[in-house]
This record gives structure tokens, C-alpha cells and sequence, in this order.
């Protein structure tokens, strides 16, 4: 696949970073996704159209069905409770628990696909897991690839994987949740 050319501006930053929330749907449910206040932004992005008239949301499931491992689900980001995380090269996110609890957060290839082999393991460059203490955030900036002069990556970026897997172990005070979503990453 050829690298893609940035076409998006870069909304959120270290002064307005996309906060996404570790939350507790229901007793026993929890989910990772924008904070609610960023949700309608966050479907909004999956309608913006590329210059063939297509999509995010129409190129992430064609992408998707082409990659996508035997035996997972046909199309991406499919639970209709859960926003996925959409972030683009170069953007900063906030990473919060909705409840006081301390947490971890990671991200990698999503298993789910076919991997990019030159394309980074994780969106944000972490080696490990990150941690917060209780009532903590993290706050890390999406992996951006250097741009020619007409705006087309030069390497494969965290965009060239597309899909990416969170997992956050949250602490409560009586149990270990473990809490696994998925996110895409946009140019």
C-alpha cells in the first residue's frame, strides 16, 4: 500500500488534547473511548470524505475486510456501546479513569489484521505499558511521519497500521479490570 498524503489538520493538542475516558459502563462493563464531551466529534471524523468521496468510516472497513485475520469480526470498531478512538498523526490525548482509580494503558497492533511490518508497534512510541496514579492521566502525542513537500509521508507512520488495540488494567480497590478496546489512527 503507498503511504498516505496528510489531508487532515491536527485538532487536539498538549493546550486541547483529545481526552479519552477508562470507564464503567455498568457493573462488570467498562470501556475506553473519548470522553463524552468529544464523542460527537469523534463520529463525526468517520464521515469526513476523502477526494474519491468516500468515508473514513467507508475506507476503514474496506481497509479492514482486505487485512482482517480468519475468525475475527467483518468490520471494525462494530459495538455499538463503544466510540472508538480515532486519532490522527501528530495529535496529543489524554488518557483519564472516570473513576479514582489508579491505571495502566497500552496500545499495539491490533491482532485483529494483517500487520504493517514497517509501520510502529505502538501509535505513541512507548516501549511498556504506561502508568497513573489514582485520580492520574497520561498524556501522549500520536507518532507523526515526516512529510514531503507535498504533504506524503516518507516512512510508514502509525496511519500505514490503521488499527491498534488498547488494553488498560484499572485498579479498583477490591479487583484487577482489565478493560480492551480498539482504536484507528488517521493521517
Amino acid at each position: 500500500m503507498p503511504l498516505q498524503k496528510k489531508t487532515k489538520d491536527i485538532e487536539h493538542t498538549l493546550n486541547k488534547p483529545l481526552v479519552v475516558a477508562i470507564e464503567q459502563l455498568s457493573t462488570g462493563e467498562w470501556t475506553i473511548q473519548p470522553q463524552s464531551d468529544f464523542r460527537n466529534e469523534a463520529n463525526d471524523r468517520f464521515k469526513v470524505k476523502d477526494e474519491k468521496g468516500n468515508t473514513l468510516r467507508q475506507n476503514l472497513e474496506g481497509e479492514w475486510t482486505t487485512r482482517r485475520a480468519a475468525g475475527t469480526p467483518t468490520k471494525p470498531h462494530s459495538d455499538p456501546k463503544h466510540t472508538p478512538i480515532l486519532m490522527r498523526e501528530g495529535e496529543v490525548l489524554m488518557f483519564a479513569c472516570s473513576s479514582p482509580y489508579s491505571f495502566e494503558i497500552w496500545a499495539d497492533r491490533d491482532p485483529s489484521v494483517d500487520v504493517s511490518p514497517e509501520a510502529p508497534n505502538n501509535p505513541f512510541g512507548w516501549t511498556s505499558p504506561q502508568s497513573a496514579a489514582r485520580q492520574g492521566t497520561i498524556t501522549a502525542k500520536v507518532l507523526a511521519s515526516p512529510l514531503d513537500a507535498n504533504n506524503v509521508a516518507t516512512q510508514p507512520g502509525p496511519t500505514e497500521q490503521r488499527f491498534y488495540k488498547f488494553t488498560a488494567w484499572v485498579h479498583t480497590d477490591t479487583d484487577l479490570i482489565v478493560v480492551d478496546p480498539d482504536g484507528s489512527c488517521d493521517r
